[in-house]
């Protein structure tokens, strides 16, 4: 029945490419080559090709500052961007470790730039200073 179906399908291919006065050909290694009037050919090819896949390079990891966890018992939010109104990346609770990559001054606030795992998940994000406790000595 499978072998009915392409057959159909097969026909059914026959007859669009007929209609839109299209013909099928061979190049010279019998790949067969669909050629129109619009000026360009359609080639399928026997054989398969390589698929090329794009190699990707991590980005290094900035080293380590200090580090940090949270010190209030309230679950603090980790946010895209050193301010109080940029998005909620995570919500981490008391005592949550943490890697400071980063200082940043805004608005006379001091905020961290921290990289941390959680649950398998490698997380980065910017927390207030006010919220964190130094496990390590951070820089002035």
């Amino acid at each position: 029945m499978r072998n009915n179906g392409c057959l159909i399908v097969a026909l059914v291919i026959t007859i669009f490419v007929s209609f839109l006065g299209w013909s099928w050909a061979s190049d010279s290694r019998g790949n067969g080559i669909l050629r129109g009037d619009l000026g360009f050919s359609l080639a399928a090819t026997a054989t398969p090709r390589p698929m090329i896949r794009p190699t990707i390079t991590p980005s290094p990891t900035p080293a380590s500052l200090c580090r940090l966890r949270v010190s209030v018992l309230n679950p603090v939010n980790l946010r895209s961007e050193p301010s109080r109104g940029a998005v909620i990346v995570e919500i981490l609770s008391a005592n949550t470790p943490m890697d400071a990559v980063e200082v940043v001054v805004v608005g006379g606030l001091r905020w961290y730039r921290v990289q941390l795992v959680l649950n398998g998940e490698a997380i980065e994000g910017y927390i207030r200073q006010d919220v964190v406790a130094e496990l390590t000595p951070c820089p002035r």
